[in-house]
């Protein structure tokens, strides 16, 4: 999976929570909508807002969202960048696994493997 530019959140980010964060990024830019409800079965639910701001950090440039969760864990709150360019790369591939640091340049167990959330998103939206 591409990567995800998290500013601020208040407890971890599980592969669940990073999806729907990509998938409300991705519907959001595609609509030009600055406020969309999301949930996640037995995971959280809440409200992803932009105000499609552009920001730059460590020479990585990208679209500001927020997030306000509520998960099993408490409230969670969430400012992240999602870069267009690759919300579209994310677009071509089917599975991907969410690695980290440690992880890039293995092998990825099967197991880890889970569809890809832009593609998802993509295909319920030319639905509606």
């Amino acid at each position: 999976m591409r990567p995800i530019y998290c500013f601020m959140f208040t407890h971890s980010l599980n592969d669940d929570m990073r999806d729907l964060l990509f998938e409300a990024a991705y519907m959001m830019l595609t609509s030009y909508t600055r406020r969309k409800e999301v949930r996640c079965k037995d995971v959280c639910e809440g409200v992803v807002t932009t105000r499609f701001q552009r920001v730059v950090a460590f020479g990585t440039s990208g679209i500001l969202f927020e997030a306000h969760l509520e998960t099993d864990l408490g409230n969670q709150d969430v400012l992240y960048m999602m870069r267009p360019e690759d919300l579209g790369l994310m677009a071509r591939g089917v599975r991907g696994a969410w690695l980290s640091e440690d992880e890039l340049g293995q092998p990825i167990p099967k197991e880890r493997l889970r569809s890809n959330p832009v593609v998802r998103a993509a295909k319920a939206y030319k639905y509606n």
